[in-house]
């Protein structure tokens, strides 16, 4: 009986890995796949990086908006690349509410990450709500992040691409981070 099962087992497994085996793609097929992805993911990063500010701007809005995450990395990776504020800043609002939570991590190295829930992200004017035990505001303004966790949580997006402030509470005042591409 045990024996048999195992038998049972050892086919099951073996139908499984030819089943796996036939759903690959063609290596020809795939390899042409990928050389017209590159190119096509190279227009993307030259369409960002068109001299003209509003072509950028046109460009960040469509890559950043599609439902393919890999297009909307590229954009976020150009936008913070770029030299241009406003892209800077578009890249910074909708990379943060491209995610559902963030973690802010303090810097004295006594104390434990705070996650905190994105809520209710308004992608025109930068609103949102900060849920960290209860709703509170936020907003994204330009290059700053500012919201509410009990305390006041001041960021800034410095060139290494990462949110540096303070966090507020009362007369405590404790030096943050947020990592925005992790």
């Amino acid at each position: 009986m045990v024996k048999s099962a195992f038998m049972i087992a050892l086919l099951m497994l073996g139908v499984s890995a030819f089943a796996r085996a036939e759903s690959l793609p063609d290596p020809e097929e795939l390899l042409a796949d990928v050389g017209g992805d590159a190119a096509k993911i190279e227009q993307y990063r030259q369409a960002m990086r068109d001299p003209d500010a509003n072509a950028r701007l046109a460009a960040f809005i469509a890559m950043a908006g599609t439902d393919h995450p890999i297009v909307r990395q590229i954009a976020y990776e150009e936008g913070f690349a770029s030299s241009d504020m406003q892209l800077r800043a578009m890249a910074l609002r909708y990379s943060l509410f491209d995610r559902e939570t963030f973690r802010i991590r303090y810097l004295d190295g006594n104390s434990q990450p705070l996650m905190v829930t994105i809520k209710d992200p308004n992608w025109t004017n930068g609103d949102f709500t900060a849920y960290r035990g209860g709703n509170r505001p936020g907003k994204v303004q330009g290059l700053s992040v500012e919201f509410e966790t009990g305390c006041t949580v001041l960021l800034e997006l410095n060139d290494e691409d990462m949110l540096v402030g303070t966090e507020i509470c009362g007369e405590t005042r404790r030096d943050v981070e947020v990592d925005i591409r992790g």
